[in-house]
This record gives structure tokens, C-alpha cells and sequence, in this order.
């Protein structure tokens, strides 16, 4: 299943301790988040936004705001209020705290409005996590919008806007899978990527759920796999001697592929917040349209664009996605001889659908293939603007009034 399969393995210094790199990476600094449940505007030009605080907030502390259309509001925290009414503080104090619950409260946040870049605040995450449109084997994984989300789910689980955003996210998300090795693993290349071999041997740990089911593990974070660290060492568990722990980042449809037939698998057994994704409840997610859109097979359109139609063409600003779709952009181009020069654009139609305009330098009778080959590259970062056309350099005389800058990639 695993033999030949490029993956993702993250760098660990093996002269450190599991728990110790497991800090380094970030479980153990402050770290928060908090689904908006409520937004007011307040006096000052201010607004404020209420919901259960899970972790610590510190006034001062520039945090992000995760929105459900894509947008990523970079903001500070002016002003930090409880809002737990009397009762709902003495019922809390009655209760035993869990690991679930350790320092959640009630709070309103109030930001400046100048730093929100939307409207739009339900089921937003403030958290102070750096948001990770795409995994990077040299930055600590992270989940943020997920991870926010899955804190409520319980609560908000009868919600079908909640749960169609919750389980996009679900699908999105990259996590940290541990496997065990017969310490043969080959050294990984620059950019973090190795080969498994045909013949080399593999063991990647289940957990067995309340009623059963066995269910590959899988996190978020770093917090949440330390967390499993702590249980095996709590419980005296050690590997078979000669035996190597690696831990592999994975998208979802990796982690499909990884499932025996009937087998699901657990996010965060061990905390902060565990939930079971079961054989039923993939098959539902792959088999939906949203699914299909993202992870299906990519379908590519010629289209007749009229002469007198109006269309809207610029730059797009600055935002995690743009600088990712950029990056992915001339990474192709590089390695792709027949481009001689690419650039992207931002294009409103008459409908008022907005896309990105990808323009390409490159012979006409391969573009169609080519076209496709980007798009490809590139639909996992289409989070905001979920459409991407595509125009040749001769045909695309309608975008030159609309570049007024170097052109993203030109090869020399």
C-alpha cells in the first residue's frame, strides 16, 4: 500500500527527546482559539466578538481571524472582558476540570474595526495560530481553523452551516500521522520529501475506539501528538528495539488510502478534542459535490469570450493565498521548458463571478494539457476564489491595458 509512495516526513534532530522537539515546535507555548459566537460593533471604531476562549489571551497579542469565505483578518487584541454570568461561573467551579475544558471561559474581545478585511463573523476562529494554507515540512504543522471548530462541535453539531464548514475544513486539513520504521528510511531530499522503498517495513499504530473499531490516529499538531507521547510513557510502552518513530504529513485523501476496507480513522485521540471519522462517514464526504470539486477530477472548458463583453481586470492584493498561488505558479513554470513567461491576474465577469486569469506564454497546441496541469498544481490553494481561467499570451491582447508590472514568471 505504502511501497513507492512520496510522502512528506518532517526534520527531527535525533539527539533530542520526542517531548523536547515537541516544545520546540510549538505544543507548549500559550495558544488559544475562539469561535465567534457573537459580533458587535462598540464606540471608538471598535467591535467586539464573544464565545468560549479556549487556552490564554493576552491583551496586546496580534492574533488572526479565520473567516469561513477564505479571508484572513490580522488583528490585535485591545481589551479582554469575562462575560460568564455569576451562575454559569459558580456551575464551573462545581465541575471537575478535563483536559477538554482546561482554561475555557467566557469572553468578549474587543479589536480595532480598520484591522477586520470581513463582514462576515460567523463561525469565524480568532486564534493565535498561524493559519497554513499548505503544509511545509520546515514549519510545525498546524490546524487552527480545524482545531477551533472541533472545540464547539458537540455544541454545534445541529447546525448544517456549522457542520458543511466544520467537515470542508476536515478534508483540508494536513496532519501528523506517527509510523514506525525498520530504521532503513532512506535520507529525505532538501525539500523534505522521501521514497519508501518496495520491501522496507512499516507499522503504523491504531487505537481501538469505545465500541471496537480499530482507527488509524491522526493530529492536528504537535500538542496533540505529544499528547500520545505522554499516554505510551504513562503507560510503559516502548518500541520493538531497532525500531524507528518517523512522523509523516498527510492530507486526507492520503490518509484514505492508508485505511484498510471498514477501517476509519480518529483525529486527536488523546486531546485537545477527539472525533471519529467512520468508513460511513468518508464515504459521505468523498461522494458530496464539494468533495468531488476539490479532490475529483479536474475539468477544463474552452469558453468563447464575446467581444463586447465587460470584464474586470487587476491585481489581486496580498493574502495567504495569492502568495501561495505564486509560489506553486513558478515552481511549475520553472520546470516546465515550454513556458516562457507567466503572470496572474484577478478577472470579475459581467455575472460577477471572480477568478484568477492565468496567462501563459507557451505553444497553443499544447495549452489545453498544460492548463489542466496547473489547475492541478494549484486546487488545493483555492480557498477564497475557487476559479482559475486561463489564456494564452496570444490570445490574452484584452489583459495587456490590465499589466502594468513585471509579468510573475519569465524565463530567461
Amino acid at each position: 500500500m505504502l511501497e513507492n509512495l512520496k510522502n512528506f516526513f518532517t526534520r527531527k534532530d535525533e539527539s533530542k527527546s520526542e517531548n523536547q522537539r515537541n516544545r520546540e515546535n510549538g505544543s507548549e507555548r500559550p495558544r488559544f482559539t475562539l469561535m465567534v459566537e457573537n459580533y458587535a460593533v462598540v464606540e471608538g471604531d471598535c467591535f467586539s466578538v464573544e464565545g468560549q476562549l479556549f487556552g490564554n489571551a493576552k491583551e496586546g497579542v496580534k492574533v488572526y481571524a479565520l473567516h469561513r469565505d477564505g479571508t484572513i483578518s490580522h488583528l490585535t487584541i485591545m481589551k479582554i472582558e469575562e462575560s460568564t454570568t455569576f451562575a454559569e461561573q459558580v456551575k464551573k467551579e462545581e465541575q471537575e476540570e478535563t483536559p477538554e475544558s482546561q482554561g475555557q471561559r467566557r469572553v468578549k474581545i474587543f479589536f480595532s474595526r480598520k484591522e477586520a478585511l470581513s463582514p462576515d463573523w460567523q463561525y469565524a476562529v480568532i486564534t493565535d495560530i498561524p493559519y497554513q494554507i499548505e503544509a511545509n515540512v520546515h514549519q510545525a504543522v498546524e490546524n487552527p481553523y480545524l482545531l477551533g471548530l472541533s472545540r464547539v462541535f458537540f455544541e454545534r453539531q445541529g447546525e448544517g452551516e456549522f457542520l458543511n464548514l466544520f467537515f470542508r475544513e476536515l478534508v483540508r486539513s494536513h496532519y501528523l500521522v506517527a509510523i514506525e520504521t525498520d530504521g532503513s528510511l532512506p535520507i529525505g531530499e532538501k525539500d523534505g520529501s522521501v521514497t519508501l522503498k518496495a520491501g522496507m517495513k512499516i507499522t503504523i499504530p491504531h487505537v481501538t475506539m469505545e465500541r471496537g473499531e480499530s482507527a488509524l490516529p491522526v493530529f492536528t499538531d504537535w500538542f496533540a501528538l505529544g499528547a500520545m507521547d505522554q499516554q505510551m510513557e504513562a503507560l510503559n510502552q516502548q518500541k520493538e528495539a531497532g525500531w524507528k518513530r518517523e512522523t509523516m504529513i498527510a492530507g486526507f485523501p492520503q490518509i484514505v488510502s492508508m485505511l484498510t476496507k471498514g477501517e476509519g480513522f480518529v483525529i486527536n485521540p488523546y486531546g485537545p478534542q477527539l472525533f471519529y471519522v467512520s468508513p460511513e462517514l468518508i464515504h459521505n464526504l468523498m461522494s458530496s459535490p464539494g468533495y468531488q470539486s476539490e479532490f475529483g477530477e479536474a475539468q477544463v472548458q474552452s469558453m468563447e469570450v464575446k467581444k463586447d463583453a465587460e470584464v474586470l481586470l487587476g491585481y489581486p492584493k496580498e493574502n495567504e493565498e495569492v502568495e501561495a498561488l505564486h509560489r506553486r505558479l513558478i515552481s511549475f513554470a520553472k520546470t516546465h521548458s515550454e513556458i516562457a513567461m507567466l503572470d496572474m491576474l484577478l478577472k470579475r465577469d459581467e455575472s460577477g463571478t471572480t477568478s484568477y486569469l492565468i496567462i501563459v506564454d507557451m505553444p497553443e497546441e499544447h495549452c489545453h494539457e498544460c492548463f489542466k496541469e496547473i489547475y492541478e498544481s494549484c486546487r488545493d490553494l483555492l480557498h477564497r476564489v475557487p476559479y482559475m481561467d486561463f489564456v494564452t499570451l496570444q490570445r490574452g491582447d484584452f489583459a495587456k491595458g490590465a499589466r502594468t508590472e513585471e509579468p510573475l514568471y519569465l524565463r530567461d
